[in-house]
């Protein structure tokens, strides 16, 4: 599974915290919705 979004979000940082304490592997991708949105827009239409 690819997380995407910064861990500065409390949401992205729930998730990841959450993935990590059930075990399940995970793939982090830091792309930031403000800084990148072209490179987000392509993910997430």
């Amino acid at each position: 599974m690819k997380l995407i979004g910064m861990l500065d979000s409390p949401f992205v940082r729930r998730v990841a915290i959450s993935m990590r304490l059930l075990g399940l592997p995970f793939e982090h991708a830091a792309i930031s919705v403000f800084r990148g949105f072209d490179q987000f827009q392509q993910i997430n239409p």
